[in-house]
């Protein structure tokens, strides 16, 4: 099982167009359009030159955190490049790490993760030993801040925050773990607005204690719908054998244990990201390994229905490990999962599927070899924004955007006898032209984003057909423009 970069064992808590043609063009569309749902993966550059462990984004405008160096980091998309952006460095957060975020505006989100504290004195070792606290912060819109710090629970030691989600400027949740010195578990924070109260949560893994030596706690995850439903998920691992996946569920008043499903004869499960829509709509996604013998992780995916979790059919992208972190969704039928592929076969290979209605299916992507995609983020535009950390360099962000084709350059008015019409968009794979049924010759302007044929006609009424056909992955989808001209007789 790989852990995530931000983490810690419980058991040893370590850290305009001319007007032309003899041609009247009629703007009237004889048939609509199909569905695409092709998409069209990016590579951005930026500036951050650390860990990144989490996304969230609104809109055109994203938010990244996580370490750099010693220190919390962050860096916001604002539509058009990554800035990096300064978070506290002063006081006893100098040392930390964040590993979860959440924005409910581009003037508003919530980071959570840990700093490190000096408190115990080792007289064995001569130095002071550090431990783990949980931390919060807050961007404006213009800069980040200190939140109040978080409690832990009761007699803990230390302890972290791995994840928040946010339903408005003035409620969130936030998720982490702690230890006691013999055991450790899990704890729940809620912000109001102004300060946090503890919540508690139940063992993730009765009846066996998570107190055993060697045990902890991995990939924890948190989504909510609405401030009185959040889901909750991870793995926690048995030195002794194999390890499972749990799921927890707030109900506005306190949280619960939910029986999430595991693998039939597989040594180990984990789940490593969540997304919510709805109370009756969650999506979980991870890994399982099928046999304690060899270290091959396979993809999985869970599904809660409002009322049961249900495991779903993901492929795999090679036959190495692959393995999922985050995943988002923006309805109950659409969801993105990134994570990595090729492991233990050669370079690393950033791994995307992407969920429509009810099938999975692996999405290329432009990333360079190596990179491991942490944490992924969707809008309701169908913009998504996944970000990762390669072996070394910067870290990576990928930014896909729904195929998309438009036709232009019929013109309005009679003119002159020919005319050029064009078709530009995104994640194009081939256009085809036909006037009156009879194919015409286009030609490819720049791949993948215009093509443009030249089109004259005689006195009359034609209809002209173009076909645009999208790729992404394996499937195929088309958008066919059909358009209504007038050829007229030119003026003397």
């Amino acid at each position: 099982m790989v852990a995530t970069p931000i983490g810690f064992m419980l058991a040893a808590m370590g850290s305009g167009s001319r007007r032309v043609g003899v041609v009247l063009a009629v703007a009237l569309i004889l048939a609509a359009a199909s569905p695409v749902r092709a998409a069209v993966w990016s590579v951005q550059p930026t500036p951050f030159s650390g860990i990144v462990s989490a996304v969230s984004c609104v809109s055109t405008a994203c938010t990244a955190v996580g370490g750099v160096g010693a220190g919390t980091g962050a860096m916001g998309w604002d539509g058009r490049r990554w800035r990096l952006q300064a978070t506290p460095d002063s006081g006893p957060a100098s040392e930390g790490s964040l590993a979860g975020v959440s924005c409910t505006s581009s003037k508003n989100c919530v980071a959570v993760g840990e700093y490190l504290q000096s408190l115990d004195y080792d007289p064995g070792a001569m130095h002071t030993v550090p431990v783990n606290m949980p931390l919060a912060e807050h961007w404006n819109g213009t800069g980040w801040s200190l939140l109040p710090f978080p409690n832990l629970p009761p007699d803990a030691q230390q302890g972290g925050l791995d994840a928040v989600s946010c339903t408005s400027g003035s409620a969130c949740e936030a998720v982490g773990k702690f230890f006691d010195g013999s055991a450790g578990g899990l704890f729940a924070e809620r912000w109001d607005g102004s300060s946090w109260s503890l919540e508690s949560m139940p063992d993730p893994a009765p009846p066996a204690s998570i107190s055993q030596p060697g045990t902890f706690i991995n990939g924890l995850s948190l989504s909510c719908s609405s401030g009185s439903f959040c889901t909750a998920v991870g793995g926690y691992y048995l030195n002794s054998g194999g390890g499972q996946s749990f799921a927890e569920r707030w109900d506005g008043s306190s949280w619960s244990l939910e029986a999430s499903l595991e693998i039939a004869g597989a040594f180990d499960t984990q789940l490593m990201g969540v997304s919510c829509t709805s109370p009756s709509a969650c999506s979980a996604v991870g890994d399982y390994n099928p046999s304690s013998s060899r270290p091959l992780q396979r993809t999985l995916a869970e599904r809660w229905n409002g009322t049961s979790w249900s495991v779903e059919r993901i492929p795999n992208a090679s036959g190495g490990s692959n393995e999922l972190f985050g995943v988002s969704c923006i309805s109950s039928r659409a969801c993105v999962a990134v994570g990595v592929s090729n492991l233990n076969l050669g370079i690393p290979q950033a791994l995307v599927e992407r969920r429509d209605g009810s099938t999975w299916s692996v999405e290329r992507t432009t990333s360079a070899g190596g990179a491991l995609l942490q944490a992924v983020s969707c809008t309701p535009s169908t913009i998504c924004t996944a970000v990762g950390n390669p072996p070394r360099g910067d870290v990576v962000a990928e930014q896909s955007a729904p195929a998309n084709a438009k036709l232009t350059g019929i013109p309005a008015a009679c003119t002159s006898a020919g005319f050029t019409v064009r078709v530009t968009g995104a994640g194009i794979s081939s256009v085809t032209w036909s006037l009156d049924s009879k194919t015409i010759k286009g030609r490819s302007v720049h791949r993948g984003t215009q093509y443009a044929a030249s089109i004259r006609l005689s006195p009359g009424r034609h209809k002209l057909t173009v076909k645009v056909k999208f790729t992404a992955s394996s499937q195929t989808h088309a958008l066919t423009f059909r358009r209504e001209v007038l050829g007229c007789t030119p003026a003397h």
